[in-house]
Parts: C-alpha cells; structure tokens; sequence
C-alpha cells in the first residue's frame, strides 16, 4: 500500500463530533469501526469530550451532529439524539493536578449509529497494542482550523487536520506519543490540542493499517515539549468488551 492510499484510507474513517445547533460547534474527533455484524456501526472517541456531551443529552435535549465523508467525497450528517447511543467507559476517571492540569485515565468513549449502504465500502483496520518508536498519522479537527468551515463554499470538513507522531512509552492505559506542532508564536498545547482529542492514531505495517491509540490529552508540563497521552487498544477494548461489541 502506497502512503497516499494509507492517508486517504484512514481520512475516511475519520468523522467530526459537533453539536446539532446553527453553528455546528466542534466538539472533538472520532474513527469509525465497523462492526462484523454490519447492522451498526460504533463511533471510537474520548470519554472526556463524550461525558459532558451526554449530559447535555439527558438534561438539556441538546443532539449531536456526527460529520463523516464517503469514498465518493460525499458528506453526511448523523444527527444523535438518544443519550442511550453513548457509553462512556465504566473507570473513567478524570483528575486535575497541582498546576490545573488536567490528566483523564480510561478516556474513551463509543457512540453506536445505524448502519448506512454508504458504509459498505469501508475497509477495516485491526487494533494492536503499542510498539515503541512506531511513527502514527491520523486525522482530526483542531479547533485552530475550525473556522474554515465558515468560509465560502467550504463544508464541515474544511478544517480537517494532519496529525502525526512517535511512541515513546506507555504507562497506566495510556500511550505516551512525542508530535511535531507546526505553529508560530507562543501557542499553548492545550489549545493546539483542543478539537483533537478523539483523532485516531493508525500506522501502516506489512501493507495492513493499524489503529495504535486515540488522542486523548497534554502531557506534562510546558517543559516536556509537544508529548501527549493517547488512549491505548487494550482501553479501547475493555470499552467495546463492555458493550458486547465483537472486535
């Protein structure tokens, strides 16, 4: 497989999570997985952006627009409304530390939708747990880049962006993976990587594509450069394990 048939794969298992109101307000990433059944299909994300946005569900009658492009270039629009389509993973934690800092543990998170005939031409990808010095690409959303879909005869995923990284180590459900940041001037890492979170991390070995991880959050101080914490498979699997979904 070539690299530009590797990037435009995992483009399309890529959706945008947002909220259903007029301006689409970006909430995260997700990937798609299909499931062997092939009657639904279950949205791979980050507890820490799905929680509040369940909540939101439950309390306010607020509802999700899920964003995803087909091979044909298509976009579609999955509206959720039913809280019930979201499961957060059972040990979910979320902790703040001394310098506000906040660290999630078993951040990851499904959202199940109906199967659409548009979905039959996905290919799968297989989930293996993380080699170190592994180099990983996936696409998200920052929300640097979100503003682009307000421009003229842009669409949703206007603001798609590249992300790619190394494995460094990992440590407690969690992958730790060193990124470079193409940015000018004092940017904070929290803010470059806002509307990341959820972007699914894939590599390309002996001509198969795997899923490493999904982003999930900084990690440690300033000092440590542009280093964050992805969600490892085995956390991923534990959430679909829960759910009964065949992996």
């Amino acid at each position: 497989m070539e690299k530009c048939e590797f990037y435009n794969q995992i483009e399309k298992y890529t959706v945008r999570i947002g909220i259903n109101d007029d301006k689409q307000t970006l909430c995260g990433s997700g990937i798609l997985f299909p499931s062997l059944t092939r009657q639904e299909i279950c949205i791979l994300t980050v507890a820490h952006v799905m929680f509040p946005m369940k909540q939101k569900l439950e309390n306010e009658g607020s509802s999700l627009c899920i964003t995803c492009k087909d091979y044909s270039g298509e976009l579609h629009n999955i509206i959720v409304d039913d809280s019930k389509a979201i499961y957060i993973h059972s040990k979910y934690v979320e902790q703040t530390g001394d310098d506000n800092r906040q660290e999630y543990f078993y951040d990851s998170a499904i959202i199940r939708i109906p199967w659409e005939t548009w979905m039959d031409k996905l290919n799968g990808y297989q989930l293996m747990s993380r080699e170190v010095g592994i180099k990983l690409s996936g696409y998200g959303f920052p929300q640097a880049l979100d503003e682009e879909k307000n421009r003229s005869y842009a669409d949703l995923f206007a603001g798609i962006g590249l992300f790619e990284g190394t494995i460094e180590s990992s440590n407690s459900g969690r992958v730790a993976v060193k990124y470079n940041a193409n940015v000018e001037g004092e940017i904070s890492r929290d803010s470059i990587m806002k509307g990341y979170s959820g972007t699914g991390l894939f590599y390309l070995k002996n001509q198969s594509i795997y899923l490493g991880g999904i982003v999930s959050c900084s990690r440690g101080s300033r000092a440590a450069g542009y280093s964050l914490w992805a969600t490892d498979i085995e956390t991923l699997c534990e959430v679909m394990s829960e759910m009964d979904i065949e992996v």
